[in-house]
């Protein structure tokens, strides 16, 4: 219901949609979903404030440009007012930053989890935890990629509703070369741990 005040506002622009992105780094060898996400948007354009930024090979990320290299912020809320939305990647300072952009802009901010380190450890930081709880309250949208996630922010003190969006899989990149039968075997790569 909270997502419902940003989607109007975001319906009534009169121009291809601008959004800033903040992320630690762009993009990281684990960001391949978000090159996805980026890559499967090409109407939006994606203005890239990070401390890092590469594209990674093979996934060209047409629609997404560097627009400031943090903490490098010369003219960072002149950068940001071009834009219609600010989303942040939550790697802590980033998305501190990335929302005090959006409210000194006065523009929706979006706030995302990706799960893993964030979500397992830098949540809980002393320094961070009361900040990352009032940042979720105050952003106009919150996700995370499982359920879990969600438990984890609410147990912080996080009483907003947090809309979940797993982690999307390019199914074109799986097409099999030849039939698969019913005994076919199946591979799995992943860390030896008890959430994979």
């Amino acid at each position: 219901d909270n997502a419902k005040p940003l989607a109007r506002t975001l319906e009534t622009r009169q121009h291809p949609m601008k959004v800033a992105l903040f992320t630690k780094a762009f993009l990281e060898p684990t960001h391949v979903a978000i090159a996805q996400v980026v890559r499967g948007l090409p109407q939006i354009q994606f203005e890239i404030f990070t401390k890092l930024f590469s594209e990674l090979p093979g996934l060209p990320v047409l629609n997404a440009k560097l627009a400031a290299a943090l903490p490098t912020e010369t003219n960072l809320d002149s950068a940001v007012s071009q834009c219609d939305l600010v989303h942040a990647i939550y790697d802590g300072p980033i998305a501190f930053r990335a929302f005090e952009a959006a409210r000194s802009c006065r523009l929706p901010f979006l706030l995302s989890f990706h799960g893993g380190y964030d979500t397992n450890a830098k949540i809980w930081k002393p320094t961070h935890r009361a900040l990352t709880c009032n940042l979720c309250e105050e952003a106009d949208a919150v996700t995370v990629v499982s359920k879990i996630d969600a438990a984890r922010l609410a147990s912080i003190g996080v009483r907003r509703p947090i809309e979940i969006a797993p982690v999307p899989i390019d199914l074109t990149a799986l097409q099999p070369r030849k039939p698969i039968g019913a005994d076919a075997p199946i591979v799995a790569i992943g860390r030896l741990v008890p959430k994979k």
